[in-house]
């Protein structure tokens, strides 16, 4: 059975005509499309966001945790006798 003659798809083209057909119509359509697009691209960037803060984060606590093992460790004090 051919993809174009199923039942669904050929409701789902019907639409898409009636749609083009009427301006308004296809305006919404567009504008619907558009936010979609700017919702997926508003999540990529946040996430993006989120992965260099989290990359910064574990920079500062490899640094501070380096700092630590590096710095000068007090001298034993001798016990006297």
């Amino acid at each position: 059975m051919s993809s174009l003659s199923h039942p669904p798809v050929q409701k789902a083209i019907g639409k898409l005509r009636a749609m083009s057909a009427d301006e308004e119509e296809r305006y919404w359509a567009e504008a619907r499309e558009k936010a979609l697009r700017d919702e997926v691209t508003l999540l990529a960037v946040a996430r993006e966001a989120g992965h260099r803060g989290r990359t910064r984060e574990r920079t500062r606590e490899r640094t501070r945790g380096s700092d630590a093992q590096n710095s000068p460790q007090p001298h034993p004090t001798r016990r006297a006798q």
